[in-house]
């Protein structure tokens, strides 16, 4: 089986999903638009879903500053594989992001500059059966 590759814009950071608690707990406004306008951005794709345990790795430009040197800002790329995780359940593309689904998940900084600021590339890759 292949692996699933997609690029979409960055989501927002894990801190920035969810607003209240408890029963109160749902999705924040800027969380709902970015699922909207990615799911468009994913749609083109027209990806095969991977059914079973899936490996899912997060690739994202280190972010630069005006001068083109790594910023010493502080962002933190692993903030960012959740919204990613529920965007490929919610598109059917994994079936659940439990610890059963996504076996291991991991966020990198990508130095090739092959993805655009701003964006980030996907790579969910099946691993079969898990004993």
């Amino acid at each position: 089986m292949t692996c699933i590759v997609f690029t979409v814009s960055r989501p927002p950071s894990s801190n920035k999903l969810w607003i209240g608690e408890g029963k109160n707990k749902r999705r924040t406004r800027r969380y709902k638009g970015w699922i909207n306008d990615a799911g468009w951005m994913l749609n083109t794709h027209r990806l095969t879903p991977i059914e079973g345990p899936v490996v899912f790795r997060v690739f994202m430009p280190r972010p630069i500053n005006n001068d083109g040197e790594w910023s010493r800002g502080k962002i933190d790329c692993s903030n960012f594989i959740k919204g990613l995780e529920d965007l490929s359940v919610i598109h059917g593309l994994i079936e659940d992001d439990s610890h059963w689904c996504v076996y291991k998940s991991s966020s990198e900084w990508d130095d090739t500059g092959t993805i655009e600021q701003g964006k980030c590339r996907v790579v969910i890759t099946p691993i079969g059966d898990v004993a």
